[in-house]
């Protein structure tokens, strides 16, 4: 349905209690439809997430969405 956002992972990595994560996500969202890539570093203590960080293009949302430079 328009609107409704997909995710895809493309790879996991780990070593240790650290796991990298490189996914896409899209949403057809009017003309053009939102597609970026992520990367994801998910710290991990005692079998589970402790602490997860998202980085991404900031600047294409920013000019998808009309306030990038």
């Amino acid at each position: 349905m328009p609107g409704d956002p997909k995710t895809t992972v493309d790879r996991m990595v780990s070593s240790g209690d650290t796991v990298m994560c490189e996914s896409r996500a899209w949403v057809r969202c009017g003309r053009p439809s939102y597609n970026n890539r992520y990367a994801w570093s998910i710290d991990v203590r005692d079998g589970k997430i402790f602490a997860i960080r998202e980085y991404m293009d900031s600047n294409y949302v920013a000019t998808l969405f009309g306030g990038g430079a």
